[in-house]
């Protein structure tokens, strides 16, 4: 176990905030970016995929990175590469060169993400883990909410290109107070020269709770890419009124990384806590159709944020205990990154061309019963434990 610091796990959920912030750095100032590059809408549209196409392949390369050289140095390595491909790309003047730079700057957070979660598992103990987890989950809800609300004001009053240098520059200021907060630790132990990168079974164990867990990541995809455009649509509400819906969403996940990363490593029926969860709010999605005014969906909503961010915390922390050792923490957590990364990319597509053709209600029955059937993986503590 490592020695106690108190200043590395605030400069880790510091910049896990950060890096929320940058993932919706791009999505308010989209317009303002089409016009002014004078791209047309499928090449914005590809520009803001750009980023996730980034983020999934280099999921599991920061893994096997980590392995080799630690999670410290390749976690601060991808939020630099985040903070200085942000600020190019404020820079950009043609679709090509800003397609180039979000896909560097989605890799750069990929390398962040997994080997940040890894680091910040080994400084603490095991009966702290899933509440360390929680807080990592709480600190990119709260830092995507804020991150949506200033970019919106500062796409419209002082342009987009400013926003990515705020964004930009927000990362890069991060990097040194990891590093230095970092100074005196121990990083994750690494492989021998020669050692292998095989998967161990503790690795290839990850896609059960993965899949179990995709109620979760389809949420997220959904909600926060096209519900504003459902709600518009379905329920007929205003964009201010829908932004406020999906800012909520994302702020209040805060108290499920919190809440649930605090009891559910302590408790004797991790199991039902888990499949309750998914249970719920899979459930949820077959009630949103009926909700047509603001107060009731902004209630189920604020719900779906909560135990959202309760099952990708239990997600992680049992990803992490489940890890035959250090070695394969920041795989383990990058394979599942990637796992998910892979369930969610077509989500939003597949959602609105399911409500054109058969009607948004049908959308979100479908999606009610994907996480149900996904949730049939997930794996008891008997099989967690032979892979342990």
């Amino acid at each position: 176990m490592q020695p106690e610091n108190r200043t590395m796990p605030w400069a880790i959920y510091a910049s896990r905030g950060i890096y929320g912030m940058n993932w919706f750095s791009i999505a308010p100032g989209l317009p303002y970016i089409i016009t002014g590059l004078g791209i047309t809408t499928v090449e914005g549209g590809l520009v803001a995929t750009s980023f996730y196409l980034g983020i999934i392949p280099f999921q599991v390369v920061g893994g096997v990175i980590s392995s080799k050289f630690g999670n410290a140095v390749v976690s601060i390595s991808g939020m630099a590469m985040l903070g200085i491909f942000t600020l190019l790309s404020s820079l950009a003047h043609d679709f090509t060169f800003l397609f180039t730079w979000r896909f560097l700057a989605g890799s750069g957070s990929a390398l962040f993400s997994s080997p940040a979660l890894a680091f910040l598992s080994s400084l603490e103990n095991r009966r702290s883990l899933t509440m360390r987890v929680g807080l990592y989950n709480a600190a990119f809800s709260i830092g995507s909410a804020l991150g949506i609300v200033l970019f919106t004001i500062t796409d419209a009053i002082l342009g987009w290109r400013t926003t990515f240098l705020i964004s930009g520059s927000l990362a890069l200021v991060s990097v040194p107070f990891l590093a230095i907060s970092a100074m005196g630790i121990t990083t994750s132990p690494v492989f021998r020269a020669g050692g292998s990168y095989g998967l161990s079974d503790s690795v290839m164990g990850v896609w059960r709770f993965s899949l179990a867990a995709a109620i979760a990541v389809l949420s997220e995809a959904i909600i926060g890419q096209v519900f504003i455009l459902y709600s518009e649509s379905h329920a007929h509400l205003s964009g201010y009124l829908s932004g406020i819906i999906v800012t909520t969403y994302m702020l209040v996940g805060f108290a499920g990384g919190i809440i649930w990363g605090r009891y559910f490593m302590k408790s004797g029926n991790r199991n039902p806590m888990f499949i309750s969860t998914v249970s719920v709010l899979s459930i949820t999605f077959f009630m949103i159709p009926f909700l047509k005014t603001f107060s009731s969906l902004l209630v189920a909503l604020s719900v779906d944020g909560i135990l959202t961010a309760a099952i990708l915390s239990m997600t992680y922390s049992r990803v992490i205990e489940g890890a035959a050792s250090k070695q394969r923490v920041a795989l383990a957590l990058g394979f599942n990154n990637f796992l998910q990364k892979v369930i969610a990319f077509g989500s939003p597509a597949l959602f609105i061309m399911i409500g054109v053709n058969y009607g948004y209600g049908i959308s979100w029955d479908f999606f009610g019963v994907a996480g149900l059937v996904c949730l049939l993986a997930y794996p008891m503590e008997r099989q967690i434990r032979q892979w342990a």
